[in-house]
Protein backbone atom coordinates (compact mmCIF):
# COMPACT_ATOMS: atom_id res chain seq x y z
CA UNK A 1 0.00 0.00 0.00
CA UNK A 2 0.61 3.66 -0.08
CA UNK A 3 1.03 5.97 2.23
CA UNK A 4 1.37 9.99 2.53
CA UNK A 5 2.48 11.94 4.97
CA UNK A 6 1.47 15.48 5.06
CA UNK A 7 3.53 17.19 7.96
CA UNK A 8 5.84 20.17 8.36
CA UNK A 9 8.93 20.94 11.03
CA UNK A 10 10.27 24.60 11.42
CA UNK A 11 11.66 26.79 14.24
CA UNK A 12 8.28 27.95 15.72
CA UNK A 13 6.35 24.12 15.87
CA UNK A 14 9.85 22.31 15.83
CA UNK A 15 10.67 18.92 14.48
CA UNK A 16 8.91 17.01 16.62
CA UNK A 17 6.02 15.92 14.01
CA UNK A 18 8.19 15.22 11.29
CA UNK A 19 10.23 12.36 13.67
CA UNK A 20 7.02 10.73 15.22
CA UNK A 21 6.36 10.59 11.46
CA UNK A 22 9.82 9.33 10.07
CA UNK A 23 9.12 6.58 13.02
CA UNK A 24 5.72 5.78 11.68
CA UNK A 25 6.82 5.76 8.50
CA UNK A 26 10.00 3.26 9.12
CA UNK A 27 7.16 0.86 10.80
CA UNK A 28 5.64 1.13 7.48
CA UNK A 29 8.53 0.11 5.40
CA UNK A 30 9.25 -2.80 7.32
CA UNK A 31 5.95 -4.54 6.65
CA UNK A 32 6.16 -3.30 2.71
CA UNK A 33 4.46 -0.42 2.12
CA UNK A 34 5.63 2.63 0.40
CA UNK A 35 5.59 5.90 1.74
CA UNK A 36 6.27 9.86 0.74
CA UNK A 37 6.37 12.90 2.42
CA UNK A 38 4.71 16.18 1.31
CA UNK A 39 6.23 18.64 2.94
CA UNK A 40 7.45 22.39 3.24
CA UNK A 41 10.14 21.48 5.75
CA UNK A 42 13.76 23.40 4.25
CA UNK A 43 15.85 21.85 6.88
CA UNK A 44 18.35 19.83 5.69
CA UNK A 45 18.83 17.40 8.61
CA UNK A 46 15.61 16.68 8.91
CA UNK A 47 15.08 15.85 4.52
CA UNK A 48 18.45 13.70 5.28
CA UNK A 49 16.72 12.08 7.74
CA UNK A 50 14.23 11.19 5.32
CA UNK A 51 16.70 10.62 2.48
CA UNK A 52 18.18 7.85 4.34
CA UNK A 53 14.87 6.01 4.76
CA UNK A 54 14.31 6.41 1.10
CA UNK A 55 11.34 7.64 1.54
CA UNK A 56 9.79 10.07 -1.25
CA UNK A 57 9.87 13.43 -0.94
CA UNK A 58 7.66 15.97 -2.36
CA UNK A 59 8.47 19.71 -1.23
CA UNK A 60 6.55 23.00 -1.63
CA UNK A 61 7.75 26.20 -1.08
CA UNK A 62 4.46 28.30 -1.12
CA UNK A 63 2.59 29.13 1.97
CA UNK A 64 -1.33 27.90 0.60
CA UNK A 65 -4.16 28.99 2.58
CA UNK A 66 -6.00 25.72 4.36
CA UNK A 67 -8.19 24.60 1.39
CA UNK A 68 -5.89 25.08 -1.16
CA UNK A 69 -2.83 23.28 0.89
CA UNK A 70 -5.46 20.42 0.78
CA UNK A 71 -6.27 20.36 -2.53
CA UNK A 72 -2.54 20.35 -3.10
CA UNK A 73 -2.31 17.34 -0.75
CA UNK A 74 -5.29 15.50 -2.64
CA UNK A 75 -3.55 16.42 -6.19
CA UNK A 76 -0.43 14.80 -5.20
CA UNK A 77 -1.60 11.75 -3.63
CA UNK A 78 -3.95 11.46 -7.20
CA UNK A 79 -0.87 11.68 -8.86
CA UNK A 80 0.82 8.68 -6.30
CA UNK A 81 -2.11 6.19 -6.42
CA UNK A 82 -2.39 6.66 -2.94
CA UNK A 83 -4.12 4.72 -0.25
CA UNK A 84 -3.91 6.64 3.13
CA UNK A 85 -3.02 10.17 3.63
CA UNK A 86 -1.08 10.66 7.27
CA UNK A 87 -1.25 14.19 8.64
CA UNK A 88 0.40 15.67 11.62
CA UNK A 89 -0.14 18.94 12.19
CA UNK A 90 -2.72 21.29 14.35
CA UNK A 91 -3.68 23.09 11.88
CA UNK A 92 -5.79 20.17 9.66
CA UNK A 93 -9.07 21.62 10.59
CA UNK A 94 -12.85 19.28 10.12
CA UNK A 95 -12.72 21.26 6.95
CA UNK A 96 -9.20 19.96 6.10
CA UNK A 97 -10.29 16.24 6.58
CA UNK A 98 -13.59 16.87 4.71
CA UNK A 99 -12.09 17.67 1.89
CA UNK A 100 -9.41 14.78 1.76
CA UNK A 101 -12.65 12.43 3.04
CA UNK A 102 -14.38 14.09 0.22
CA UNK A 103 -11.86 12.43 -2.16
CA UNK A 104 -12.21 9.09 -1.44
CA UNK A 105 -9.00 8.78 0.84
CA UNK A 106 -8.41 6.99 3.83
CA UNK A 107 -7.27 9.50 6.33
CA UNK A 108 -5.61 8.72 9.68
CA UNK A 109 -4.53 12.62 11.90
CA UNK A 110 -2.07 12.12 14.36
CA UNK A 111 -2.83 14.68 16.98
CA UNK A 112 -2.22 16.19 20.41
CA UNK A 113 -4.77 18.27 21.60
CA UNK A 114 -8.34 17.78 20.48
CA UNK A 115 -9.63 20.91 19.76
CA UNK A 116 -11.46 20.23 16.18
CA UNK A 117 -13.77 17.65 15.39
CA UNK A 118 -12.43 14.57 13.55
CA UNK A 119 -13.86 13.58 10.38
CA UNK A 120 -10.70 10.85 9.64
CA UNK A 121 -10.68 7.43 9.56
CA UNK A 122 -8.61 7.26 12.66
CA UNK A 123 -7.13 9.79 15.16
CA UNK A 124 -3.74 8.49 17.10
CA UNK A 125 -2.84 10.45 19.91
CA UNK A 126 0.27 8.48 21.86
CA UNK A 127 0.18 11.02 24.78
CA UNK A 128 -0.03 9.08 28.38
CA UNK A 129 -3.74 8.97 30.03
CA UNK A 130 -5.02 10.23 26.57
CA UNK A 131 -8.03 8.04 27.16
CA UNK A 132 -8.76 9.62 30.46
CA UNK A 133 -7.79 13.48 29.42
CA UNK A 134 -9.08 14.03 25.61
CA UNK A 135 -12.70 14.01 25.13
CA UNK A 136 -12.42 13.28 21.17
CA UNK A 137 -15.20 14.89 19.12
CA UNK A 138 -15.77 12.76 16.30
CA UNK A 139 -17.60 10.76 13.30
CA UNK A 140 -19.16 7.50 14.38
CA UNK A 141 -16.73 5.54 12.22
CA UNK A 142 -13.66 7.40 13.41
CA UNK A 143 -11.65 4.80 15.40
CA UNK A 144 -9.40 5.78 18.07
CA UNK A 145 -6.11 5.06 18.76
CA UNK A 146 -4.57 6.86 22.46
CA UNK A 147 -2.20 6.36 24.86
CA UNK A 148 1.39 4.69 25.45
CA UNK A 149 0.47 1.27 23.56
CA UNK A 150 0.31 3.95 20.48
CA UNK A 151 3.55 5.70 20.96
CA UNK A 152 5.38 5.97 17.73
CA UNK A 153 9.20 4.68 17.93
CA UNK A 154 11.88 4.68 15.36
CA UNK A 155 13.40 1.57 14.10
CA UNK A 156 16.54 1.89 16.76
CA UNK A 157 14.28 1.89 19.68
CA UNK A 158 12.31 -0.93 18.97
CA UNK A 159 15.04 -2.34 18.86
CA UNK A 160 16.04 -2.44 22.66
CA UNK A 161 12.64 -3.52 23.89
CA UNK A 162 14.34 -6.59 25.59
CA UNK A 163 17.39 -4.24 27.21
CA UNK A 164 16.73 -3.30 30.92
CA UNK A 165 18.66 -0.60 32.69
CA UNK A 166 20.58 -1.36 35.72
CA UNK A 167 20.29 1.03 38.45
CA UNK A 168 23.79 3.71 38.72
CA UNK A 169 23.72 4.47 42.36
CA UNK A 170 26.37 7.01 41.53
CA UNK A 171 24.97 9.68 39.47
CA UNK A 172 27.24 11.48 37.16
CA UNK A 173 26.21 11.26 33.58
CA UNK A 174 23.69 14.04 32.46
CA UNK A 175 21.53 13.65 29.04
CA UNK A 176 20.37 17.53 27.77
CA UNK A 177 18.12 17.56 25.13
CA UNK A 178 15.34 20.22 24.67
CA UNK A 179 13.85 19.46 21.38
CA UNK A 180 15.52 19.80 17.74
CA UNK A 181 14.35 23.19 17.28
CA UNK A 182 14.12 25.16 20.91
CA UNK A 183 13.00 28.37 19.91
CA UNK A 184 13.52 29.94 23.50
CA UNK A 185 17.03 28.17 23.88
CA UNK A 186 16.29 26.74 27.10
CA UNK A 187 18.95 25.00 27.10
CA UNK A 188 20.93 27.75 27.83
CA UNK A 189 18.83 28.26 30.69
CA UNK A 190 19.11 24.95 31.78
CA UNK A 191 22.77 24.38 31.30
CA UNK A 192 23.32 27.90 32.94
CA UNK A 193 21.90 26.73 35.85
CA UNK A 194 23.16 23.36 35.96
CA UNK A 195 26.51 25.35 36.33
CA UNK A 196 25.72 26.23 39.71
CA UNK A 197 25.49 22.41 40.77
CA UNK A 198 28.89 21.62 42.92
CA UNK A 199 29.30 18.04 41.99
CA UNK A 200 31.13 17.17 38.93
CA UNK A 201 29.07 16.00 36.23
CA UNK A 202 29.41 14.42 32.36
CA UNK A 203 26.97 16.17 30.09
CA UNK A 204 25.54 15.53 26.89
CA UNK A 205 23.56 18.08 25.28
CA UNK A 206 21.50 17.36 22.58
CA UNK A 207 20.82 19.97 19.72
CA UNK A 208 19.17 19.78 16.73
CA UNK A 209 19.18 20.77 13.39
CA UNK A 210 16.96 23.50 13.55
CA UNK A 211 18.86 25.06 16.69
CA UNK A 212 20.14 28.77 16.19
CA UNK A 213 21.92 28.95 19.25
CA UNK A 214 25.23 26.75 18.96
CA UNK A 215 27.69 29.54 19.24
CA UNK A 216 26.54 30.21 22.68
CA UNK A 217 26.29 26.78 23.83
CA UNK A 218 30.08 26.04 22.72
CA UNK A 219 31.11 29.18 25.06
CA UNK A 220 29.01 27.82 27.94
CA UNK A 221 31.23 24.51 26.99
CA UNK A 222 34.31 26.50 27.13
CA UNK A 223 33.59 28.09 30.22
CA UNK A 224 32.19 25.44 32.46
CA UNK A 225 34.05 23.59 35.55
CA UNK A 226 31.99 20.34 34.10
CA UNK A 227 32.62 17.53 31.22
CA UNK A 228 30.48 19.23 28.75
CA UNK A 229 29.90 17.16 25.27
CA UNK A 230 27.93 19.00 22.47
CA UNK A 231 26.47 16.90 19.85
CA UNK A 232 24.54 17.91 17.03
CA UNK A 233 21.60 16.55 14.50
CA UNK A 234 22.71 12.80 16.06
CA UNK A 235 21.22 9.68 14.06
CA UNK A 236 21.23 7.53 16.62
CA UNK A 237 20.09 8.43 19.99
CA UNK A 238 20.09 5.12 21.86
CA UNK A 239 23.91 4.88 23.22
CA UNK A 240 23.66 8.56 24.38
CA UNK A 241 20.02 7.34 26.35
CA UNK A 242 21.40 4.40 27.57
CA UNK A 243 24.59 6.44 28.96
CA UNK A 244 22.42 8.78 31.04
CA UNK A 245 21.30 8.57 34.53
CA UNK A 246 19.61 11.35 33.98
CA UNK A 247 18.03 13.05 31.37
CA UNK A 248 16.32 16.75 31.23
CA UNK A 249 14.46 17.17 29.18
CA UNK A 250 11.58 18.83 26.50
CA UNK A 251 7.76 17.03 26.90
CA UNK A 252 8.39 16.21 23.46
CA UNK A 253 8.37 12.84 21.77
CA UNK A 254 12.21 12.42 22.64
CA UNK A 255 10.04 11.83 26.63
CA UNK A 256 8.70 8.02 24.82
CA UNK A 257 11.94 7.33 23.65
CA UNK A 258 13.37 7.92 27.09
CA UNK A 259 10.85 6.15 28.50
CA UNK A 260 11.07 3.13 26.34
CA UNK A 261 14.92 2.95 27.55
CA UNK A 262 14.27 3.96 31.22
CA UNK A 263 15.86 6.44 31.65
CA UNK A 264 15.26 8.52 34.77
CA UNK A 265 14.43 11.82 33.69
CA UNK A 266 13.20 15.84 34.64
CA UNK A 267 10.51 17.08 31.71
CA UNK A 268 10.13 20.67 30.87
CA UNK A 269 7.69 22.02 28.77
CA UNK A 270 8.49 24.81 26.65
CA UNK A 271 5.21 24.57 24.26
CA UNK A 272 1.12 24.09 24.73
CA UNK A 273 1.22 20.45 23.53
CA UNK A 274 3.61 19.28 26.13
CA UNK A 275 1.65 20.44 29.19
CA UNK A 276 -0.13 17.63 29.67
CA UNK A 277 2.48 15.25 29.17
CA UNK A 278 4.98 17.18 31.53
CA UNK A 279 1.50 16.72 34.04
CA UNK A 280 0.78 13.15 34.16
CA UNK A 281 4.48 11.87 33.74
CA UNK A 282 5.19 13.48 36.59
CA UNK A 283 1.54 12.33 38.49
CA UNK A 284 1.83 8.13 37.17
CA UNK A 285 5.50 8.71 38.94
CA UNK A 286 7.77 8.19 35.58
CA UNK A 287 9.17 11.96 35.68
CA UNK A 288 9.99 14.97 37.70
CA UNK A 289 9.26 18.01 36.13
CA UNK A 290 9.99 21.56 36.06
CA UNK A 291 6.24 22.86 34.36
CA UNK A 292 7.05 25.75 32.12
CA UNK A 293 10.87 26.33 31.57
CA UNK A 294 10.24 29.95 30.66
CA UNK A 295 8.45 30.60 33.80
CA UNK A 296 10.89 29.25 36.29
CA UNK A 297 14.44 30.92 37.81
CA UNK A 298 17.58 29.50 37.99
CA UNK A 299 16.96 28.42 41.45
CA UNK A 300 13.97 26.18 40.98
CA UNK A 301 16.02 24.57 38.03
CA UNK A 302 18.81 23.82 40.42
CA UNK A 303 16.51 22.54 43.15
CA UNK A 304 14.60 20.14 41.21
CA UNK A 305 17.88 18.83 39.60
CA UNK A 306 19.25 17.88 43.08
CA UNK A 307 16.31 16.62 44.20
CA UNK A 308 16.53 13.90 41.11
CA UNK A 309 20.51 13.21 41.47
CA UNK A 310 19.69 11.44 45.34
CA UNK A 311 19.36 7.77 44.68
CA UNK A 312 15.97 7.54 46.25
CA UNK A 313 14.55 9.19 43.71
CA UNK A 314 16.16 8.23 40.57
CA UNK A 315 15.42 4.28 42.19
CA UNK A 316 11.77 5.25 41.95
CA UNK A 317 11.46 6.81 39.06
CA UNK A 318 13.85 4.02 37.33
CA UNK A 319 11.11 0.91 39.22
CA UNK A 320 8.26 2.72 37.75
CA UNK A 321 9.50 2.70 34.40
CA UNK A 322 10.52 -0.89 34.40
CA UNK A 323 7.41 -1.81 36.12
CA UNK A 324 4.60 -0.09 34.75
CA UNK A 325 5.05 2.43 31.60
CA UNK A 326 2.90 0.51 28.99
CA UNK A 327 5.29 -0.75 26.11
CA UNK A 328 3.98 0.18 23.04
CA UNK A 329 2.00 -2.49 20.81
CA UNK A 330 3.14 -1.31 16.83
CA UNK A 331 1.78 -4.09 15.48
CA UNK A 332 -1.58 -3.64 16.77
CA UNK A 333 -1.71 -0.50 15.11
CA UNK A 334 -0.96 -1.46 12.02
CA UNK A 335 -3.50 -4.30 12.40
CA UNK A 336 -6.13 -1.60 13.00
CA UNK A 337 -6.21 0.25 9.51
CA UNK A 338 -3.39 -1.28 7.21
CA UNK A 339 -4.44 -4.65 7.82
CA UNK A 340 -7.87 -4.53 8.62
CA UNK A 341 -8.91 -2.11 5.27
CA UNK A 342 -8.20 -4.39 2.59
CA UNK A 343 -11.80 -3.36 0.90
CA UNK A 344 -12.19 0.07 -0.27
CA UNK A 345 -16.15 1.81 -0.60
CA UNK A 346 -17.97 4.27 -2.89
CA UNK A 347 -21.44 5.24 -3.25
CA UNK A 348 -22.93 3.64 -6.70
CA UNK A 349 -23.11 5.90 -9.91
CA UNK A 350 -24.71 5.59 -13.49
CA UNK A 351 -21.84 4.28 -14.31
CA UNK A 352 -22.26 1.44 -12.15
CA UNK A 353 -25.87 0.48 -13.58
CA UNK A 354 -24.51 -3.15 -15.77
CA UNK A 355 -22.08 -4.08 -12.59
CA UNK A 356 -25.16 -4.35 -10.41
CA UNK A 357 -27.62 -5.63 -13.05
CA UNK A 358 -25.52 -8.71 -13.30
CA UNK A 359 -24.17 -9.31 -9.51
CA UNK A 360 -27.90 -8.86 -8.64
CA UNK A 361 -28.97 -11.34 -11.22
CA UNK A 362 -26.49 -14.17 -9.95
CA UNK A 363 -28.61 -17.64 -9.49
CA UNK A 364 -27.25 -17.57 -5.48
CA UNK A 365 -27.96 -14.10 -4.88
CA UNK A 366 -31.34 -13.95 -6.54
CA UNK A 367 -31.91 -17.29 -3.98
CA UNK A 368 -31.56 -15.79 -1.08
CA UNK A 369 -33.46 -12.60 -2.06
CA UNK A 370 -36.94 -11.88 -0.26
CA UNK A 371 -37.76 -11.54 -4.33
CA UNK A 372 -36.23 -14.98 -6.49
CA UNK A 373 -37.68 -13.93 -9.72
CA UNK A 374 -34.91 -12.76 -12.41
CA UNK A 375 -34.66 -9.28 -13.09
CA UNK A 376 -35.24 -8.17 -16.47
CA UNK A 377 -32.77 -5.72 -18.45
CA UNK A 378 -35.57 -3.02 -18.16
CA UNK A 379 -37.02 -3.42 -15.08
CA UNK A 380 -33.72 -2.63 -13.85
CA UNK A 381 -32.99 0.16 -15.80
CA UNK A 382 -36.18 1.42 -14.47
CA UNK A 383 -35.73 0.54 -10.78
CA UNK A 384 -32.12 1.80 -10.78
CA UNK A 385 -32.94 5.35 -12.09
CA UNK A 386 -35.26 5.71 -9.60
CA UNK A 387 -33.11 4.85 -6.83
CA UNK A 388 -29.88 7.04 -8.05
CA UNK A 389 -32.61 10.10 -7.45
CA UNK A 390 -33.92 8.99 -4.27
CA UNK A 391 -31.88 10.48 -1.32
CA UNK A 392 -33.40 7.45 1.04
CA UNK A 393 -31.10 4.90 -1.03
CA UNK A 394 -27.94 4.10 -1.15
CA UNK A 395 -25.47 1.05 -2.64
CA UNK A 396 -22.18 1.42 -1.15
CA UNK A 397 -19.39 -0.81 -4.03
CA UNK A 398 -16.59 -2.42 -2.79
CA UNK A 399 -13.39 -3.03 -4.20
CA UNK A 400 -10.07 -4.56 -3.16
CA UNK A 401 -6.87 -2.83 -3.60
CA UNK A 402 -6.45 -4.05 -7.46
CA UNK A 403 -9.62 -2.15 -8.04
CA UNK A 404 -11.42 -5.61 -8.31
CA UNK A 405 -15.26 -5.29 -7.64
CA UNK A 406 -15.72 -7.69 -4.36
CA UNK A 407 -19.71 -6.88 -3.85
CA UNK A 408 -22.33 -4.30 -2.82
CA UNK A 409 -24.12 -2.96 0.26
CA UNK A 410 -27.24 -1.84 0.30
CA UNK A 411 -29.43 0.48 2.65
CA UNK A 412 -33.05 1.48 2.10
CA UNK A 413 -33.83 4.16 5.12
CA UNK A 414 -37.08 4.82 6.64
CA UNK A 415 -38.14 7.31 8.99
CA UNK A 416 -34.61 6.54 11.85
CA UNK A 417 -34.55 3.34 10.80
CA UNK A 418 -32.92 1.42 7.72
CA UNK A 419 -32.76 -2.15 5.87
CA UNK A 420 -29.48 -3.29 5.00
CA UNK A 421 -28.83 -5.72 2.06
CA UNK A 422 -25.31 -7.98 1.49
CA UNK A 423 -24.30 -9.34 -2.04
CA UNK A 424 -20.61 -10.76 -2.59
CA UNK A 425 -18.97 -11.60 -6.13
CA UNK A 426 -18.53 -15.33 -6.81
CA UNK A 427 -14.58 -14.46 -7.12
CA UNK A 428 -14.63 -13.80 -3.57
CA UNK A 429 -16.87 -16.05 -1.78
CA UNK A 430 -15.79 -17.96 0.96
CA UNK A 431 -13.06 -15.70 2.00
CA UNK A 432 -14.57 -14.15 5.14
CA UNK A 433 -14.97 -10.45 3.32
CA UNK A 434 -18.24 -10.13 4.84
CA UNK A 435 -17.73 -9.01 8.35
CA UNK A 436 -15.23 -6.42 6.82
CA UNK A 437 -17.65 -5.41 4.22
CA UNK A 438 -20.35 -4.67 6.22
CA UNK A 439 -18.14 -3.55 9.18
CA UNK A 440 -17.19 -0.71 6.85
CA UNK A 441 -20.37 0.15 4.88
CA UNK A 442 -22.36 0.18 8.03
CA UNK A 443 -19.98 3.11 9.78
CA UNK A 444 -19.59 4.52 6.46
CA UNK A 445 -23.61 4.59 6.23
CA UNK A 446 -24.04 6.08 9.57
CA UNK A 447 -21.67 9.15 8.88
CA UNK A 448 -23.83 9.91 5.52
CA UNK A 449 -27.32 9.62 7.75
CA UNK A 450 -26.88 10.33 11.40
CA UNK A 451 -30.41 10.37 11.94
CA UNK A 452 -30.80 6.86 11.25
CA UNK A 453 -30.06 4.90 14.64
CA UNK A 454 -31.48 1.21 13.39
CA UNK A 455 -30.18 -1.05 10.67
CA UNK A 456 -32.49 -4.09 10.01
CA UNK A 457 -31.21 -6.96 7.67
CA UNK A 458 -33.83 -9.95 6.75
CA UNK A 459 -31.97 -13.29 5.80
CA UNK A 460 -33.04 -16.51 5.20
CA UNK A 461 -32.59 -19.35 7.94
CA UNK A 462 -30.96 -21.34 5.02
CA UNK A 463 -28.74 -18.74 4.13
CA UNK A 464 -25.81 -20.08 7.08
CA UNK A 465 -22.98 -17.74 5.72
CA UNK A 466 -24.71 -14.29 5.83
CA UNK A 467 -26.15 -15.03 9.04
CA UNK A 468 -22.34 -15.90 10.49
CA UNK A 469 -21.14 -12.43 8.13
CA UNK A 470 -23.96 -10.23 9.85
CA UNK A 471 -22.89 -11.87 13.55
CA UNK A 472 -19.18 -11.47 13.58
CA UNK A 473 -20.16 -7.81 12.35
CA UNK A 474 -21.81 -7.15 15.73
CA UNK A 475 -25.37 -7.94 14.27
CA UNK A 476 -27.83 -8.79 16.75
CA UNK A 477 -30.70 -11.51 16.41
CA UNK A 478 -34.00 -9.95 17.29
CA UNK A 479 -36.75 -12.62 16.08
CA UNK A 480 -38.32 -14.60 13.25
CA UNK A 481 -40.44 -12.45 11.11
CA UNK A 482 -42.86 -13.47 8.37
CA UNK A 483 -42.15 -11.44 4.97
CA UNK A 484 -43.93 -12.50 1.54
CA UNK A 485 -45.13 -15.68 2.90
CA UNK A 486 -41.71 -16.56 4.10
CA UNK A 487 -39.99 -16.58 7.55
CA UNK A 488 -36.59 -14.81 7.81
CA UNK A 489 -34.71 -14.06 10.51
CA UNK A 490 -34.25 -10.58 11.78
CA UNK A 491 -31.07 -9.33 13.00
CA UNK A 492 -30.14 -5.70 14.21
CA UNK A 493 -27.92 -3.47 14.36
CA UNK A 494 -27.82 -0.14 17.13
CA UNK A 495 -26.10 2.77 16.11
CA UNK A 496 -25.38 3.44 19.85
CA UNK A 497 -23.63 -0.21 19.54
CA UNK A 498 -20.35 1.28 17.46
Amino acid sequence: MKFLFRTNANNEIGTGHVMRCIAFGQLLKDEGHEVTFLTQTTNEGLLNKLRKEDFGIIQFDEKPDLMKDAEITIEKSKELDIDWIITDNYKFTTEYQKKIKENNYNLLCIDDLAETHFVSDIVLNQNINAVKIFNYSCEPYTKLLLGTKCVLLRREFRREKNWQREFNEDCKNILITMGGSDPENSTSKILNAVEEIDMALNIKVILGSSYNFIDEIEELKNNSKHNIEVLINIENLVPDMKWADLALTAAGTTVWELAYLQTPMIVGVIADNQIHVAVEMEKEGFAMSFGWVREINSDKIISTIKIALTSAIRLRLLNNLKNQFIRPDLKSILKNFVFEKKIYLRPFSKDDIKRIYELSNDPLIRENSISNEKITWEAHVNWYKKKLADDNYIIFLAFDIDDRFIGQVKFEVENDKAIISISITEHFRGEGLAKELLKISVNNFFSKYPSVNLIIAYIKPSNISSIKGFKKAGFKLKENEKLKNRVYKKFIFKKDEL
